[in-house]
């Protein structure tokens, strides 16, 4: 029977996979990519998760576990995991204790980070072992011998390092449980002692069956003498059974790799079922990476209380988004204190915040870490905040959603812009509830101003805050650059409406501060794009100028 292994993420109940790794092509000339890919294939997203593809992509959630989570086994199952953030307070708390009893012990981290490395190194061994035999049509040779000792005592020291962890949560609880229920078994007791055996050069007694012909049909491992020493001369003690053998032109060392293969192959799906914790161990090795990372640039980090959902409240001061110290064209933004910190809020009587202002305000970046927050914190991570002092809480929501206009296909099947989105936003509508949260990047786009405000009106705030069936009161923030919606939208009780800051400087010049801040915009600031581009009359007729000047126009 296999004991199946605990599901460390999201604590649900431990199945077996039944699945046993394989050699293929792939394994040979991309190793790590052939682990990752059947690690992820087997990730199974449970129910209590978040569940809109949409928003892996619109948030950059693959760029930010690549560039500041940098996992070492399993990329593609990290980035699911990440995407797939529990909803259910229990496991978010679990995974808060793991990464907090891992980060503050680093001897424990350490372990866990051996672990994973022995996992990884096992699943290669088996990968290479079952080449092996496919080379070698199953001839049992020094190599193979060779290669299924390196594995038992890799998995040995694997079960026994499982067993010694902290109980400091349910998911290193259930890492340890594991590893004892393992170790306590009668297939792994045999095989630990033939793999001390082989670590301390015993010498092994075999019996050899042969049949009428001379064939070997058979073999078992039927003594260990600890007091004597493994060496090629003593691999079989009866002079006459290794004369016997050698008629027959048997090699010693052949023999035992036929006893040991079939331990191996007794304990195989055991040690495939053990291998498959390469994968969550390498999710919260590499959130610990990102802490890393971010005190390394400067990024001040805080663990959020994670309240109720019932409460549908969220505060959380300073929030920095941490895509801009990876993003390409952001060369100056090399440490935390180069990002602009900007508050992120919501409660029961305000649900929405509407944001508007001109393109390269921060609109877009601000409700983007307002998401990337809540996945972090949903992970049970810490998140990039700068609180100084203050409280920092979270409301668990249900999902979170995104509808971003970056996103929009415009071929004639969508039917353009205006229709893709309202088919994103219809989508969504479908799915959300008073506990969900929900992000909307420059909806209404591809159509007029008066048209989009329309349509930001009544498929947004209508059902959101106004619906004489109930209003959904899912949380909500909404980037945009229609002004006309802002100023219809302020009235309605649980709507904000806040601007990205612009200042005048010297000369009248216009500049963003990347601040998010209360009140609406009330034009969009053309003349601050014109100036940032290098447009504008004054611009135009120059560039017209040295043309003409150059015999180019």
């Amino acid at each position: 029977m296999t004991i199946p292994r605990p599901d460390i993420l999201y604590l649900g109940e431990a199945v077996p996979t039944n699945t046993v790794w394989g050699f293929s092509p792939k394994a040979e000339e991309q190793p790590q990519v052939y682990i990752d890919e059947m690690m992820s294939a087997l990730f199974i997203q449970p129910d209590d998760s978040f569940d809109h593809p949409e928003m892996r992509d619109d948030l950059e959630l693959d760029t930010l576990v690549d560039k500041a989570f940098e996992p070492d086994y399993s990329k593609e199952f990290v980035r699911k995991a990440f995407a797939s953030a529990p909803t259910r307070r229990e496991v978010i708390l679990d995974r808060q204790q793991t990464l907090e009893t891992l980060f503050q012990n680093p001897e424990e981290r350490r372990r866990v980070g051996e672990v994973a490395q022995s996992i990884n190194g096992i699943v290669k061994t088996l990968l290479d072992i079952d080449k092996q035999k496919r080379l070698r049509n199953f001839a049992y040779t020094g190599g193979l011998l060779a290669a299924e000792v390196t594995l038992l005592s890799g998995y040995v020291d694997v079960v026994n390092s499982l067993c010694g962890l902290p109980e400091s949560s349910e998911a290193l609880r259930q890492l340890g449980n594991f590893g004892r229920a393992v170790k306590e078994s009668d297939n792994f007791r045999e095989l630990e002692q033939y793999s001390n055996a082989f670590r301390n050069r015993y010498t092994f007694t075999l019996e050899v069956a042969v049949d009428a012909v001379g064939a070997v049909t058979g073999m078992n491992i039927v003594g260990i003498d600890e007091s004597g020493r493994f060496t090629k001369r003593g691999l079989v003690q009866n002079l006459q059974g290794r004369k016997v053998l050698g008629r027959l032109g048997v090699d010693d060392y052949g023999i035992v790799a036929q006893a040991i293969d079939k331990i191996v192959n007794k304990n195989l799906k055991q040690i495939s079922e053990t291998s498959f914790l390469l994968g969550p161990l390498d999710f919260y090795l590499s959130a610990l990476n990102f802490y890393d990372q971010m005190e390394a640039k400067g990024v001040e980090l805080t663990l959020p209380e994670i309240t109720a959902m019932e409460e549908r409240a969220t505060f959380v001061p300073g929030v920095r988004n941490p895509l801009l110290l990876y993003k390409k064209g952001e060369s100056k933004i090399e440490r935390g204190s180069d990002i602009v910190p900007n508050d992120v809020s919501y409660d029961d009587k305000r649900r929405v915040r509407i944001i508007s202002g001109p393109n390269s305000g921060g609109k877009t970046v601000y409700i983007k870490a307002a998401g990337i927050a809540t996945v972090l914190a949903q992970n049970g991570m810490k998140i990039p905040a700068q609180v100084d002092g203050q409280p920092c809480r979270m409301s668990v929501v249900d999902g979170l959603y995104t509808v971003f206009v970056s996103r929009e296909e415009t071929t004639a099947d969508a039917g353009g812009q205006l229709e893709y989105q309202a088919k994103q936003v219809k989508g969504v509508l479908k799915k959300i509830t008073p506990y969900s949260l929900v992000l909307f990047d420059e909806i209404g786009r591809g159509t007029s101003e008066d048209e989009g405000t329309e349509f930001c009106f009544d498929n947004i705030i209508h059902p959101l805050a106004l619906s004489s069936e109930g209003p959904i009161g899912s949380a909500a923030y909404f980037s945009t650059h229609l002004h006309h919606f802002a100023e219809r939208a302020d009235p309605v009780d649980g709507v904000e409406n806040f601007q990205a800051e612009i200042v005048r400087g010297e000369g009248e010049q216009l500049t963003p501060t990347y601040r998010i801040v209360s009140g609406r915009a009330g034009k969009s600031y053309a003349k601050l794009v014109e100036g940032r581009v290098g447009l504008g009359i004054e611009n135009v007729d120059g560039l017209i100028r040295e043309r003409r000047e150059k015999g180019t126009l």
